[in-house]
């Protein structure tokens, strides 16, 4: 999982800050104001920071014209290199100092910090691969932060699993075997899903027009924005880091399908392949249609 970085990091890519005092190369500071021991009336003090006129002058020029020898104000040589303004995408070390430019996001995956070309799907990334930063929406990454894609069949014979599976209307997706195994207990009436922490988490039924249901993309449980959906990216029951997300492959304590009726604990609704029973979150409108639900 990417994260956001931190503000306030100190770029390793050695941008350092500009002072507003420049130095000569004897350490000593330039004097400021008119020149002191300067030549004869009229002429500018050799090496000064600016022109200075002699006697009865101005600073432009003094009573028999400029003095040879003046330099222009500011002197050569204080010129200063500036700091790039922001970090492409694929730049290390982005910072408060160096942040990344628009498009991009600061992110790390553990062990670079970086800028990374902000997404919406992987086919605008070329690793196929658009992965969601926690807090932040998402960025291009290395392939390995996404799944690999399923593999498409017609029926469960064409899955080596044995489970076929509708992913959408168009298709439909091998699925392991206990997601077929999986069917939920059609004698309990009002089935719901419900977090490890006893937050309701919507009516366990495939309507996508039910007002609470879990399939409704733009209901309170199962739009990609409601703290109270799986499907909320960076949700605590949707992120891919929540102790308690179905989306959490490591995690022992995800949503469940429960029986209020009986108190009963069924189906664990998860990621994490481990735990007997567990239906894949993306497959659970297809599981809930295929037991009738």
């Amino acid at each position: 999982m990417l994260k956001r970085e931190a503000r306030g990091r100190v770029a390793r890519s050695g941008i350092g800050l500009l002072f507003g005092v420049l130095f000569r190369c004897d350490g000593s500071e330039p004097p400021t104001g008119t020149v002191q021991g300067g030549g004869p009336s009229g002429m500018a003090g050799s090496g000064g920071a600016s022109v200075a006129g002699g006697a009865g002058g101005t600073a432009e020029a003094g009573a028999g014209g400029a003095g040879a020898g003046g330099a222009p104000a500011g002197g050569t040589g204080g010129a200063s290199k500036e700091a790039p303004l922001c970090l492409q995408s694929g730049e290390l070390d982005c910072s408060d100092v160096a942040p990344c430019c628009e498009g991009s996001t600061c992110v790390t995956d553990g062990a670079d910090v970086l800028c990374a070309a902000t997404c919406t799907s992987g086919d605008e990334c070329s690793t196929g691969c658009c992965a969601a930063v926690d807090g932040a929406g998402s960025v291009c990454a290395p392939a390995s932060f996404c799944a690999p894609p399923a593999e498409t069949c017609l029926v469960s014979s064409d899955c080596t699993t044995a489970c076929c599976l509708p992913l959408d209307e168009q298709t439909s997706v091998c699925a392991p075997s206990t997601a077929c195994a999986a069917a939920p207990a059609l004698s309990c009436p009002g089935l719901v899903l419900q977090a490890n922490d006893g937050t309701f988490l919507g009516d366990a039924t495939s309507d996508e027009v039910a007002v609470n249901g879990v399939c409704n993309p733009i209901g309170s449980y199962g739009s990609q924005l409601s703290p109270t959906s799986i499907f909320n990216p960076v949700g605590a029951y949707g992120s891919q880091l929540g102790a308690q997300s179905a989306y959490n492959e490591f995690s022992a304590t995800p949503p469940a399908l429960f029986c209020p009726g009986t108190g009963a604990a069924l189906n664990p609704v998860s990621k994490n392949a481990f735990l007997s029973g567990a239906i894949d979150p993306d497959l659970l409108c297809a599981v809930l249609a295929e037991n009738g639900l």
